[in-house]
């Protein structure tokens, strides 16, 4: 307590010279004048009040790098911005877990329904995909070939495919998308459909076909794809679109030898007998198609 107040008096200067000298012998003492001159350095900025002393010790004060400052205003901006992207990422990953694929093999055709119970008949030979996560915001459809769709009602409802998209609320449509060709068949209700920046409606009982961007509407008089049937059904159709059916139908590459052949065919062909199939369009065409491998045919004249 004694040597407190000894301190205390060397602080305030108030030491006799005989405490004073005491205090020197002190090993501490060197220790007690730091002390002081500290405080008095104190009490002297505690008096400096005026506006060039604040000045003063303004410009004696140590400097900031503004290089740093920056540097470090850099380095949170990059943070942040590496934030965000780790959170875009995390968002698209989610959504790319969802997708959800189907396929139709060559032989059958496959029955679906999608989250929100519309029905999808998938041609053989046909691909279609969506995204569960982001159905629950919009509803698209990625399609490779042909489908039916009876969509129920709701918000709107995308067929995307290679050549064109298709976008309605609820109705019964088929959407073909194969070798170049886009067609589109409206059963019920009416469709939108949209190719290279044209849009045109449809209704009920009308067909649009789009082929190398030239649009041609057709009546349609069938309530339903006739291949859900098991039937192909052709009116006044040319030798080519018969053979591509064929092709997609059975799952065979067949090479035309056959240089032009101005007759047309009305009828039907078989989805589930390819020999039936074939003797048909030779007979309705007069020529020949021959197997050369497996799935491989060559078609020349008679």
């Amino acid at each position: 307590m004694e040597q407190d107040n000894k301190l205390a008096k060397l602080l305030d200067g108030a030491l006799s010279e005989a405490e004073k000298r005491e205090m020197e012998s002190d090993p501490d003492y060197a220790l007690y004048e730091r002390i002081k001159r500290c405080t008095a350095d104190l009490a002297v900025a505690e008096r400096e009040n005026d506006d060039d002393a604040l000045l003063t010790q303004i410009l004696r004060s140590p400097k900031i790098n503004e290089d740093n400052v920056r540097s470090l205003r850099r380095y949170t901006w990059w943070r942040a911005a590496a934030a965000v992207l780790v959170c875009i990422l995390a968002g698209l990953g989610y959504i790319w877990s969802g997708d959800t694929s189907f396929a139709a093999g060559a032989s059958a055709n496959v029955q679906l329904q999608l989250p929100d119970a519309s029905a999808v008949d998938l041609r053989q030979g046909s691909t279609l995909r969506y995204n569960s996560v982001s159905w629950t915001w919009q509803r698209v459809v990625d399609l490779t070939g042909e489908a039916y769709f009876d969509v129920k009602k709701g918000s709107v409802f995308t067929v995307q495919t290679s050549l064109g998209t298709v976008r309605v609320l609820g109705t019964r449509f088929d959407v073909r998308n194969r070798d170049g060709h886009f067609e589109v068949n409206c059963y019920h209700g009416k469709v939108e459909v949209a190719h290279e920046g044209k849009k045109m409606l449809i209704h009920a009982g009308e067909s649009l076909q789009v082929e190398n961007k030239h649009w041609s509407r057709a009546a349609l008089f069938l309530n339903e794809p006739t291949w859900k049937r098991g039937q192909l059904i052709f009116q006044s159709a040319t030798l080519q679109a018969v053979l591509q059916e064929l092709a997609s139908s059975y799952d065979l590459q067949l090479n035309n030898k056959v240089v032009a052949v101005d007759k047309q065919f009305t009828g039907a062909l078989p989805v589930d007998d390819q020999e039936t199939a074939i003797g048909i369009i030779e007979k309705a065409f007069a020529i020949s198609i021959s197997k050369v491998a497996d799935n491989r045919y060559e078609v020349s004249a008679q």
